[in-house]
């Protein structure tokens, strides 16, 4: 048999290489992504579109295309401020857009004329998925100050998604009815289940799991997730755990 060429097995490195890096971007950070277009609506080709991390000050840049697109991807989950400069017409910047874990905030910007003071447009939360056919639910920082949660297991938040039951006394939780034990956690995007039980690692002991304090946000797909999600037939419930930012900051309890 023909064995392939030094060259064909380089290429086919970096293909593998690259096909997991887009994939693990989905599942631990997000993106942004919209369009930019003149007074007249007519789309601003090549600007610098910069989203700057309020709590980090850490910067990632795209610039559009053609049609005036532009998209920022593997963004950390939190609140950044996009900024456009196009030579001739005004700055702007988006304050506030709250990016999530698994999904692009849409932001479409109108950018005036030079004669135009520099503004600040309106605060940009996530809105509708319209560019993946998932059924998930994100939840953030105020769902788990605000919420009580018995035993502080991050993953009893599940509970809150659409077309879920407790499945059992020890707080497994059941999505469309399809048993827990088909379930799949993960941590940062790695595998958080047990090797022989198929639930959970660590189950209902805190003294073995991650505390919701240590949690940032949890994202839960509940049906028609796409291929990065596999190995699961019921709910995937993947948690981004929390980063430093220039603030200091910190929690107890007792």
């Amino acid at each position: 048999m023909r064995q392939p060429s030094r060259s064909a097995i380089v290429v086919g490195l970096l293909v593998t290489c690259i096909g997991s890096t887009a994939t693990a971007q989905s599942v631990v950070t997000g993106a942004i992504a919209g369009t930019l277009t003149d007074p007249s609506k007519k789309a601003m080709r090549t600007v610098y579109v910069v989203a700057r991390n309020i709590d980090t000050k850490g910067e990632a840049t795209a610039t559009t295309d053609d049609e005036g697109r532009f998209r920022i991807v593997g963004l950390q989950p939190g609140h950044y401020i996009v900024e456009v400069t196009a030579p001739g017409f005004t700055s702007l910047a988006v304050a506030n857009v709250v990016v999530e874990v698994g999904r692009a905030t849409t932001v479409d910007v109108l950018v005036d004329s030079a004669t135009a003071p520099a503004g600040l447009a309106p605060t940009r939360m996530p809105g509708i998925n319209t560019t993946r056919q998932d059924f998930s639910v994100n939840l953030n920082q105020t769902s788990f100050n605000e919420l009580p949660n018995n035993g502080r297991r991050w993953s009893n938040v599940a509970i809150l998604a659409p077309a879920t039951a407790l499945d059992g006394p020890f707080g497994a939780v059941s999505f469309r009815g399809v048993s827990s034990l088909l379930n799949k956690t993960t941590i940062d995007g790695g595998d958080n289940d047990q090797t022989f039980l198929a639930t959970e690692r660590g189950g209902t002991r805190i003294g073995y799991g991650i505390g919701v304090a240590s949690i940032r946000e949890v994202h839960i797909n509940i049906s028609n997730y796409s291929a990065e999600y596999g190995q699961a037939a019921g709910g995937v419930i993947n948690a981004i755990t929390k980063s430093g930012t220039n603030t200091f900051h910190g929690s107890a309890f007792f």
